[in-house]
């Protein structure tokens, strides 16, 4: 379980086709990011290379959903 919980999370690629899209909208990539959980497990470097991976999708949005730290904030904040 330790292997699992301190892996990158894999990239799963969607096309989504949305009727109507405006035009300007037209190819848009998404990352959509949920249930990090950053821990004393997944810290600076984890968090550094997890950031390297997403900037080398070149994404036009990032959205977090939530479940991004677990316990407090301010015991996170070098790793983020």
């Amino acid at each position: 379980m330790l292997w699992l919980g301190v892996r990158q999370p894999p990239v799963q690629e969607r096309l989504l086709e949305v009727a109507n899209l405006p035009a300007e909208a037209e190819g848009l990539r998404i990352a959509v990011i949920a249930d990090l959980h950053i821990d004393c497990w997944r810290g600076k470097r984890w968090c550094e290379t997890f950031v390297a991976r997403l900037n080398a999708l070149q994404p036009d949005i990032v959205v977090f959903t939530g479940d991004q730290v677990d316990g407090e904030i301010e015991c996170r904040r070098e790793d983020l």
